[in-house]
């Protein structure tokens, strides 16, 4: 019994402390330069140089183009930059992953968690 709350205890503190990297690689600023250029290829090239995941329509984003990202940038400030003016916004799934939705779905999906 003793021996599976320890283990337990170790298994819930690793656990914690690899989410715990995921949040700070996303603070972590990194010099980010990504031209001006269609959304689609904009966000593979950020997903590469952050080792991250970027989960996204292709028929959301097809048509799309972006402004471009450059300056010492954390992940989020250069999805921020990324999406503006794209009616695109996006959420964290996880640490290391986040999906690319429409704003204002977005909107209406914190709207739903409310307290009424």
């Amino acid at each position: 019994m003793r021996t599976a709350l320890i283990a337990t205890g170790i298994c819930l503190s690793l656990g914690g402390l690899c989410y715990a990297d995921g949040a700070r690689a996303a603070m972590t600023r990194i010099e980010t330069s990504i031209p001006s250029q269609a959304l689609g290829p904009a966000l593979k090239e950020l997903a590469q140089s952050r080792d991250m995941q970027v989960l996204y329509f292709t028929s959301e984003v097809r048509d799309l183009r972006t402004s471009g990202a450059s300056g010492n940038l954390t992940a989020d400030e250069a999805l921020s930059r990324l999406l503006s003016g794209t009616g695109l916004t996006y959420r964290y799934v996880d640490a290391n992953a986040v999906t690319i939705v429409a704003a204002d779905a977005q909107s209406a999906a914190q709207g739903a968690d409310a307290p009424v």
